[in-house]
């Protein structure tokens, strides 16, 4: 009997005598019984396999998982890696940040001798090129800001990111409405007025010509701009080809009151609905027209006793109008994309806007009242309701929904609601801010009516684990996404900070 602790040498006999199975070792001799040895190494060669089928199983898990990440890295809204070394990226002064984080736009710099240009700058390098639009002006200078004067738009696609225009387009004008220290000057009337056209590449200029009124523009697919115009007494929408010039087709209404100023901030606002075109007037009309300038709806912006107000969805791009009653009561109407009444879909509360969406679950829509709630979209039918408190902030990634709420953060099936984890405790916060990675559900819960420090809480998706929590650099408090990093603000030194 061998005594504790010792190891015996074990063989493993084949059993088998029919000749069926494993040959035997070269030079093995039969024993007494007639069964055959079978040497230790068909022991490690039956190990090695169990043990590559193993590896190659987890590589193959890995392999899954990576390709999953790596797709999620193309959905808009997707951070760049974050890790525990979270630390501040780049910084930009207050009065530069709307260029620099690409907000279409944006890009236009005015000079203190009212000249203007626009410069396109890359979020990771910096500016790449600069272009001008407009010599030196003695009306416009010394203006910060100037309503109904000059814009520009880029051409990518709504919700797709910034990296994928082509094109950059300017309706530049010397007019406008100037502000200054927060102050209106004298209305400018505008002299010149023509549309640039740049290369998103390298500034530099592939069409150019001139306009004989109009106040903004959208632009649509096939190289048509959109120019919103307003007058006294009547507003007009009108499709020009991008790089000629050429008028499309024109659209015009009859303003119920007249405006009295019409060249600046209470001029019309046009602006791209999906596949439709948007405008607004400022006596509170919302019309939609068809992409040929047909109107598609003109019975939008008088609802509710007290009034409307509208905005878009920023995974999906879907127009919704927000009404309000007397009682206190809200409305929200999320309109189809193609602006038939019949495909829009009401609810009492507000929307909750996924900030990320990678279409796992197909003809969702998310809304808040007391809870909450699924819709479908296609069938306007509710599909299932969680008791959350307090949503205003959502992720929808590979089949979940993650819900910020003023307690924390719940993951919920995306198809029956199910709750699959939750992340909350017992003290009511302001709801955070909800970011992806692809690797992580991140939290920065509002801390600023705690006066606690800022910090970013990293949960495994699947299981709901905090893998780490970092708190945000001294001074800096959370605000946002901007170019796939997470943005916050330093209000001592008044800048801006990217941080990753």
């Amino acid at each position: 009997m061998a005594r504790g602790g010792e190891m015996q040498e074990v063989e493993l006999l084949d059993g088998s005598d029919d000749g069926v199975g494993h040959p035997p070792d070269v030079g093995a001799q039969p024993d007494a019984t007639g069964r055959t040895r079978v040497g230790r190494r068909w022991l490690i060669v039956g190990a090695a396999v169990v043990a590559v089928s193993l590896g190659l199983a987890q590589w193959v898990v890995t392999a899954r998982e990576s390709a999953a990440v790596a797709r999620l890295a193309q959905v808009p809204g997707v951070l760049s890696p974050v890790d525990e070394s979270f630390a501040v990226v780049r910084r930009v002064p207050a009065a530069d940040a709307a260029e620099v984080f690409g907000v279409p736009g944006a890009g236009l710099e005015r000079a203190e001798d009212g000249s203007q240009s626009y410069t396109w700058v890359d979020p990771a390098d910096g500016p790449r090129w600069t272009a001008e639009l407009l010599g030196p002006n003695d009306a416009l200078a010394g203006a910060q800001n100037v309503w109904g004067g000059t814009s520009c738009q880029t051409d990518n696609a709504p919700t797709t990111d910034l990296s994928t225009s082509r094109r950059v387009v300017c309706l530049v004008t010397d007019g406008g409405l100037p502000l200054e220290d927060g102050r209106s000057r004298a209305a400018v009337p505008a002299t010149t007025r023509e549309v640039i056209v740049l290369s998103a590449t390298d500034g530099a200029v592939e069409a150019q010509w001139p306009l004989e009124r109009g106040q903004s523009i959208a632009l649509l697919p096939a190289d048509i701009v959109v120019v919103g115009s307003l007058t006294a007494d009547s507003s007009d929408v009108t499709a020009f080809d991008l790089l000629t010039g050429e008028e499309r087709w024109t659209h015009e209404a009859h303003l119920m009151t007249t405006t009295g100023y019409a060249e600046g901030g209470m001029g019309i606002d046009v602006f791209r609905a999906g596949d439709l075109v948007g405008y607004s007037t400022p006596e509170g009309r919302l019309t939609l027209l068809s992409a040929g300038g047909d109107v598609v709806r003109d019975d939008l912006g008088y609802q509710g006793d007290v009034g409307s107000s509208w905005m878009t969805d920023p995974a999906t791009g879907a127009l919704a109008v927000q009404s309000h009653t007397r009682d206190g009561k809200s409305h929200m109407t999320v309109l189809a994309a193609d602006g038939d009444p019949a495909g829009d879909l009401t609810v009492d509360g507000q929307i909750v806007f996924a900030s990320v969406d990678d279409g796992s679950v197909p003809g969702l829509r998310l809304s808040y009242d007391t809870a909450l709630h699924a819709w479908d979209t296609g069938t306007r039918a509710a599909r299932w309701s969680h008791d959350a408190y307090q949503t205003t902030r959502a992720l929808v990634l590979r089949g979940t929904v993650y819900a910020a709420t003023a307690r924390g953060i719940v993951a919920l099936d995306g198809a029956t609601g199910e709750l699959l984890w939750s992340r909350e405790g017992d003290d009511t916060l302001i709801p955070g801010t909800l970011f992806t990675d692809g690797r992580h559900v991140l939290l920065a819960p509002d801390t600023s009516s705690t006066g606690k420090p800022a910090v970013l809480i990293a949960y495994d998706p699947v299981s709901g684990d905090e893998m780490f929590r970092v708190q945000y650099p001294d001074g800096i408090s959370p605000l946002g996404e901007v170019n796939r990093r997470i943005l916050g603000y330093d209000a001592a030194a008044d800048e801006y900070v990217l941080l990753g």
